[in-house]
């Protein structure tokens, strides 16, 4: 179950509550590079960090007005989130992306609200495809429509996943895109997703303390993430093997041939041998 989070205006949230829709379509994505764990040495911000671009006055005026723009486009998106029209709500925030394109580093905090919003979008997206109850024509259908949107809910939550990181490269103590971040992170439950969702709760604990739901999740996911390591190991494992036999196949043998022992001294494994 994927959870709902809400839409910002500004830096302050509006709380939406909304019936579940029917699974809407959309086809913005975002790319968005990660974000540093942590903050630069005053040495580091001289030497690594680039310094913002010159801009001239009359550059800096037509960025306010884009600005100015983009701000009155969010306030529409917001209003269409309430109304759970998501896809329509996506379309305001990339229009809002684009229009500070190139210079968002003016408006940092507030162009990271834009892909927050929108990654609240995806989020809500998602949660409609995985909670979907598809009644076909044909029964024997239903198998292969539920698959096909648990696959599309996930290809949501990886979205949400992005345009989190893209919010987070502004604005780097954004608790909320944080949250949605590893909220995604744990419902694509592989191991390195649920990895990086311990990480970003372990990151919103620290900036805030009493965060609750970072406690709890930092308490519960590591044993999680433990299982889950090895559920992938196992899948991994049966696929080589699957692969192995495949190709030994057309020499009268399969793995079963080859016994691998752990050396539980150095870790280390050794093969051998045995005729079936």
């Amino acid at each position: 179950m994927v959870h709902v989070e809400e839409v910002e205006e500004e830096q302050n949230i509006s709380e939406t509550s909304t019936t579940t829709p029917a699974p809407p379509t959309s086809s913005s994505s975002s790319e968005s590079p990660s974000p540093s764990s942590s903050s630069p040495t005053p040495e580091e911000s001289k030497e690594d960090v680039p310094s913002p671009p010159q801009r001239t006055d009359e550059q800096l005026k037509e960025i306010e007005d884009k600005f100015q723009q983009a701000q009155n486009i969010k306030n529409e998106g917001n209003k269409l989130f309430s109304e759970a029209q998501f896809d329509p709500a996506v379309t305001k925030y990339t229009e809002c992306i684009d229009l500070m394109s190139g210079c968002e580093d003016v408006h940092a905090p507030e162009c990271a609200v834009y892909y927050g919003n929108r990654a609240a979008c995806y989020m809500s997206i998602a949660t409609a495809y995985s909670t979907s109850s598809p009644t076909p024509a044909n029964p024997s259908e239903t198998s292969t429509i539920k698959a096909k949107d648990e696959e599309k809910a996930r290809e949501f939550l990886e979205l949400v996943v992005k345009d989190c990181t893209k919010a987070l490269s502004l604005n780097k103590t954004y608790t909320k895109a944080l949250l949605r971040r590893a909220s995604a992170q744990e419902t694509l439950r592989s191991f390195g997703n649920l990895s990086r969702a311990l990480d970003d709760y372990t990151a919103l604990l620290k900036l805030e303390p009493g965060n609750d739901l970072a406690r709890r999740k930092v308490a519960y996911l590591p044993a999680q993430v433990k299982e889950q390591q090895e559920k992938d190991k196992d899948e991994m494992i049966g696929k080589l093997k699957s692969l192995g036999n495949s190709i030994l196949g057309k020499f009268g043998l399969s793995t079963n041939n080859f016994q691998f022992t752990q050396d539980p001294a150095t870790g280390g494994y050794s093969m051998n041998f045995k005729q079936s």
